[in-house]
């Protein structure tokens, strides 16, 4: 947003006044990317993941009614002024205008009252809870070795794929993710211009054992509902080679993750997102919705892992699916092949990831995918 003029710019010590009194703090955490703990969180008393640390358990402490917050991690706090201030580096006339513009509170001064807002539920209070709030910060910039890592080479994505997805291997970094093998997680902001891409999230995949064993074979950022999301969203909705696949397929394509999603993508096979697991949540539903509004998406192909909670999985989602009003499709692993059914997929092919490139393009060919 422009300043008009310097009049406008100016804000002085009781329009900073104002602006601590008015500001919505849901919508400024939200700006600022902070996503509230809905477990440990009540009405009035929220907790986050510290903006300035890397924290285990929750540190970051907000209470609306006093308009304060404090970081245990770093022993710093204040009001809103000065969360804008330390997480955006301003001073604090830049902190005041910086959420004017983002739409936190009104310009001081402007007709409106100025009186202190009711706090929300906690549920609905940041979108970070529900819906994941974008994100500022890419770790795009700081992956190294894109296609190069052992685990892209033994899986058959190129750093022509790895480019598309935001993909890559985290090096030195101030990152719990770093060492780990990290995709950036997009979504989509719809407005009367139509639709963008936002980040939301980075998730890690471990490396080593050691990595698994402490945090897990996937480490996402704190605060994050993956049930919430459909990994490659952005891309299924904007990349014109991923509509036109909807387009001449009437399909889109439902699998684990981000490494499914990555092997189809490198055999050109676009019309693809990911569940982030071997479950489809009801939470997800809103973004099919938003796929059926800008696609012409006829049939949902679900498509989990070849073990038993893919199979589980892959039963559920289908039953979600139709109860929702989709048309679905399931993939048979048992499937044969061949003129007199003499081929199969061998035991040994777990997940979408383990097929060759030309097998995938094979089965798109068959039209079976």
């Amino acid at each position: 947003m422009e300043r008009q003029n310097e009049q406008q710019a100016f804000i002085d010590a009781e329009g900073l006044e104002a602006i601590r009194r008015s500001v919505d703090w849901a919508l400024a955490c939200a700006a600022l990317g902070i996503a509230f703990d809905e477990r440990k969180s009540k009405p009035n008393d929220w907790w986050a993941h510290s903006p300035f640390s890397e924290d285990r358990t929750p540190s970051f402490h907000v209470q609306f009614e006093k308009g304060v917050w404090y970081c245990f991690s770093t022993r710093t706090g204040g009001g809103i002024l000065e969360l804008v201030q330390k997480v955006r580096e301003l001073n604090c006339y830049d902190a005041a205008r910086w959420l004017i513009d983002e739409g936190c509170c009104p310009e001081p001064g402007a007709g409106v009252d100025l009186v202190e807002q009711a706090v929300p539920a906690v549920s609905d209070a940041v979108q970070g809870v529900l819906e994941n709030a974008p994100i500022r910060q890419s770790l795009v910039p700081q992956l190294s070795g894109q296609g190069e890592h052992e685990i892209f080479r033994r899986r058959g994505i190129s750093a022509a794929t790895c480019f598309d997805l935001g993909c890559g291997f985290l090096g030195t970094s101030k990152s719990r993710l770093m060492k780990r093998i990290v995709f950036q997680v997009r979504g989509i902001m719809e407005n009367l211009d139509g639709v963008k891409a936002v980040i939301l999230s980075h998730i890690g995949r471990a490396t080593t054992s050691d990595q698994e064993e402490t945090d897990g074979k996937w480490l996402f950022y704190a605060g994050f509902r993956k049930s919430s999301e459909l990994y490659n969203i952005d891309l299924l909705l904007l990349d014109d080679s991923a509509r036109a696949q909807v387009s001449e397929t009437g399909r889109v394509i439902i699998v684990e993750g981000p490494f499914d999603v990555a092997k189809l993508w490198e055999a050109g096979i676009k019309n693809v997102v990911g569940a982030f697991g071997s479950a489809l949540s009801p939470d997800v539903l809103p973004r099919l919705e938003m796929i059926g509004r800008h696609l012409p998406a006829q049939e949902y192909v679900v498509w989990f892992d070849r073990d038993q909670a893919g199979a589980k999985g892959q039963s559920d989602a289908n039953a979600l699916l139709r109860e929702a009003g989709h048309r679905t499709a399931t993939f048979d692993w048992e499937q044969r092949f061949g003129r007199n059914n003499q081929l199969s997929i061998p035991k040994a092919v777990a997940d979408p990831c383990d097929m060759s490139v030309e097998q995938l393009r094979w089965l798109r060919a068959k039209n079976i995918i």
